[in-house]
């Protein structure tokens, strides 16, 4: 059995339909899929070429922040602020059947290979007492440190994890952690599309992670012709940035906000202040990896 594992595609066709057409040569049996599947210009296209492809899905943060607009249309404050714009314009372009459809979707699942080996799928795995990056994700070379205790508590030899966008590859006791790395958008300097290629050899599970390079200017003209970018505005900016660049750039923004914050003196916020997010705007270096 071959197994294709995709994370974090984020709303990216043209990245997704590389990677579909790269894995026809590789008679792929199943087409796992770990979260953050919508977002950016292509939301109803993406998920609908994966549920025609009957892949198994589960949900990632992601999902989870539309389906907090669908179930709490009258908090207002979070999501009509211009850092929750590019959301706001995706949870518009969902109608019922999709809204439903994402709930449905499970936050994990087991999926069974054969009497030894089975996959445990998560969106992302993390331990509140370790330092995370700027944009809230655990870094990579502190996975070594909460690999170990996460695998004992579970019962397959295979754990599935995404999240951060950067690819990760580790056998521990016999049980393969594995990140396929993002999709839709690569933050280890890829500038392309990555997804892993798993299958059974001699009884254990291996995996491959792969790169795809396909043409960027197809989502550059997403982000512009769909309105994502003009609607989207600063995040929407940032985030063709870190497609463009493969660099994450998200996080060292979201430190410079902080930065600005505490001069003016308003530090502490749930949600960024417009008038602050407009002036890290202004005064960020947007060509701080070109």
């Amino acid at each position: 059995m071959r197994i294709a594992i995709f994370a974090d595609i984020h709303g990216n066709l043209p990245a997704l339909k590389a990677v579909l057409e790269d894995i026809k040569k590789e008679n792929i049996n199943k087409i796992l899929v770990l979260g953050d599947i919508l977002g950016g210009p292509f939301p109803i296209e993406v998920i609908r070429n994966l549920r025609d492809l009957d892949a198994i899905m589960i949900r990632g943060n992601y999902e989870d922040y539309l389906l907090k607009i669908y179930s709490n249309p009258s908090d207002s404050y979070w999501y009509k602020s211009k850092q929750w714009s590019p959301t706001l314009w995706v949870y518009k372009r969902l109608n019922k059947y999709w809204l439903k459809f994402i709930s449905s979707l499970p936050t994990q699942r087991n999926i069974p290979i054969d009497e030894k080996n089975g996959i445990l799928m998560v969106h992302s795995i993390y331990d509140p007492m370790l330092p995370t990056d700027d944009s809230g994700c655990l870094m990579v070379d502190k996975y070594d440190d909460v690999l170990p205790s996460y695998i004992r508590n579970i019962d397959q030899s295979v754990l599935l994890f995404a999240h951060n966008h950067v690819p990760y590859k580790k056998s521990l006791d016999g049980i393969l952690a594995l990140n396929p790395g993002s999709i839709g958008i690569p933050l280890n300097g890829t500038i392309g599309a990555q997804y892993a290629v798993m299958h059974c050899e001699n009884e254990m599970m291996r995996a491959e992670i792969r790169t795809v390079k396909y043409p960027i200017k197809d989502i550059q003209k997403g982000f512009l012709e769909s309105g994502y970018l003009k609607e989207g505005g600063t995040i929407a900016r940032l985030i063709l940035n870190c497609i463009e660049t493969g660099k994450p750039q998200m996080g060292l923004f979201f430190k410079f906000v902080k930065e600005i914050a505490f001069q003016k003196g308003d530090g502490e916020y749930e949600v960024i202040p417009d008038e602050i997010l407009d002036l890290a705007e202004e005064k960020w270096d947007w060509d701080i990896f070109k």
